[in-house]
């Protein structure tokens, strides 16, 4: 179970970014719309679940409930449950995996899944914060791609600016 779940890690989900932009790189010398949009999702679903899991401080199962004030809540982001971030971080993926690669949708989809039940067989999370999360990566991924037209312009602006083609991707409004 434990590794099941580590493919929804930090560290993995790092690495899978990382790999898309490598692959990105040698076949056009620059970044494409699929990974910068992943990588927006990844970076803003992680975001929206650091501040849930401050604001709500949900205790883990087994665990209890603590008076933590916000700079501690802070430190201890692993102490509390909800939501999940493994599960909200394959859920983001499984979203734009499935628009990149749309007949492969069930793989996707149940990877997602399987991470949720991992975590809830693993004791460390709540129903609610595994379905809430699933919810919330496809939430943040369809926000992310129905916005582009807005963001997308400020973003190649900054890119070009700071002069950092690389990382540029094409545009048509």
């Amino acid at each position: 179970m434990n590794l099941l779940t580590d493919t929804a890690s930090l560290t993995a989900s790092l690495l899978y970014i990382l790999f898309f932009f490598a692959w990105d790189f040698k076949k056009r010398g620059r970044m494409s719309r699929f990974t910068l949009d992943l990588s927006l999702g990844f970076v803003l679903s992680m975001v929206l679940v650091a501040i849930l899991k401050v604001s709500f401080a949900t205790p883990r199962p087994g665990e209890v409930s603590v008076s933590w004030t916000l700079l501690e809540r802070v430190k201890n982001l692993d102490y509390f449950s909800f939501p999940s971030g493994h599960t909200a971080k394959a859920s983001i993926f499984a979203y734009f995996l499935s628009r990149r690669w749309k007949k492969l949708w069930p793989l996707w989809g149940g990877w997602a899944v399987s991470i949720a039940l991992s975590r809830l067989l693993l004791h460390v999370h709540w129903f609610g914060d595994v379905l809430f999360s699933l919810l919330l990566g496809s939430w943040v991924g369809m926000l992310v791609v129905l916005t582009e037209d807005w963001w997308l312009p400020y973003y190649r602006a900054i890119v070009n600016a700071l002069k950092l083609g690389v990382f540029d991707v094409e545009w048509s409004p």
